[in-house]
């Protein structure tokens, strides 16, 4: 389980310097600070709020299992290999539209942050809109089911 640790607290870290990012811009009064990172930003806070719910519910997961059975060991690997295939999705979802200006990423003046917004030239609106919808149910709403669980079955 230590690797895990080890994978929460550097996705925290990364959390942490991608606010800082935001922070200094609104202390400027909504002037962006970093012009050329905000397709980077996008992507990868996107993917590092997903990562880091997905490894709170992992943490969850094989406690749960190791108190359950406490003499059966966890093998990184398989929750390696998950978190890797998880992370593939993941990018390939935020990436590529990016890549492929089916999305594009711009600075929000109201907001200070960097949002991707369907390319009006790709008549996708709906479309990406309901992935998006999606994408944040299954990256933001389901590790809830695996963390509500353990909770249960952990509590004394």
């Amino acid at each position: 389980n230590n690797y895990l640790y080890i994978l929460t607290a550097t996705q925290d870290s990364v959390i942490s310097l991608l606010s800082l990012n935001h922070g200094v811009t609104l202390l400027r009064y909504r002037e962006v600070w970093l012009p050329g990172f905000c397709v980077a930003h996008h992507i990868i806070f996107q993917m590092s709020q997903r990562m880091s719910v997905f490894l709170v519910a992992a943490l969850s997961v094989t406690r749960t299992y190791t108190l359950l059975f406490p003499l059966k060991k966890i093998k990184p690997k398989g929750v390696l290999l998950f978190l890797t295939v998880l992370w593939v999705l993941m990018a390939s979802f935020f990436v590529i539209p990016a890549c492929l200006k089916v999305v594009l990423i711009r600075y929000h003046w109201n907001d200070g942050y960097c949002w991707a917004e369907p390319n009006p030239e790709k008549n996708i609106s709906h479309t990406w809109n309901e992935i998006d919808t999606w994408m944040d149910f299954i990256g933001l709403g389901c590790p809830i089911f695996p963390v509500t669980l353990s909770c249960i079955i952990s509590r004394p």
